[in-house]
């Protein structure tokens, strides 16, 4: 709990107050999850899925009893970040579009699994948090790497002195997606927001995982 004294007869509307003279205030906690993949090879891409109902009508051929729904998919071409679609149960993977599964004849990957972490971030959008933490506003950045003899050059996604910052700085996420480069068949970042809010109470989590796309 993040807790502070607080002020006799001091209202509490951001928070609970968790003993006589102590409030502990409302906050969120959100991680970036860094995901340097190598797929069947370094050059991968991530492919989006969106579960859609048949447009087809009852009693058609295609769809005769009126319950048939399908997928639409699309592969991210260049850098950027992506909305969860709720309605949708919007899945991405981790692509080789070199490699195919002998059976199903899908692109050889990982499935993200990212429903159970996703959280909106409760920030304004021109306050300090959200300024200095742009990562948190999307549930996924696709990047693509830069590599010198030193390692990466993309660590942080908000930067490497992130709580020593006010404003946005330029060597981060937000930044590095305005030149639109390439994601498609390259050596590419994926950056997983995930999160809760803190509420005080004595149980919380955070869910996320990969598994494996056949």
């Amino acid at each position: 709990m993040q807790t502070y004294v607080a002020g006799e007869n001091e209202p509490n509307p951001y928070g609970t107050t968790v003993a006589p003279g102590v409030n502990a205030q409302y906050h969120q906690h959100i991680f970036s999850l860094r995901v340097d993949p190598m797929v069947d090879g370094l050059a991968n891409s991530v492919l989006e899925t969106d579960v859609v109902p048949s447009p087809a009508p009852f009693g058609s051929p295609e769809n005769f009893a009126g319950n048939a729904f399908t997928t639409e998919k699309q592969i991210l071409e260049v850098e950027g970040s992506r909305d969860y679609d709720w309605a949708a149960d919007r899945r991405w993977k981790i692509i080789n579009t070199s490699n195919k599964h002998y059976a199903s004849g899908e692109y050889t990957g990982y499935g993200i699994h990212l429903k159970g972490g996703v959280v909106p971030l409760l920030a304004k959008e021109d306050s300090w948090v959200a300024q200095r933490a742009k990562f948190a506003s999307k549930p996924l950045w696709v990047v693509k790497d830069k590599e010198t003899e030193k390692g990466s050059e993309r660590l942080w996604p908000a930067g490497k002195y992130v709580s020593q910052s006010r404003g946005e700085v330029d060597d981060s996420i937000r930044k590095w997606v305005e030149g639109e480069a390439s994601v498609e068949n390259e050596d590419i970042l994926l950056f997983l927001t995930v999160g809760e809010s803190g509420r005080n109470t004595p149980v919380s989590h955070v869910q996320t995982g990969f598994y494996v796309q056949v």
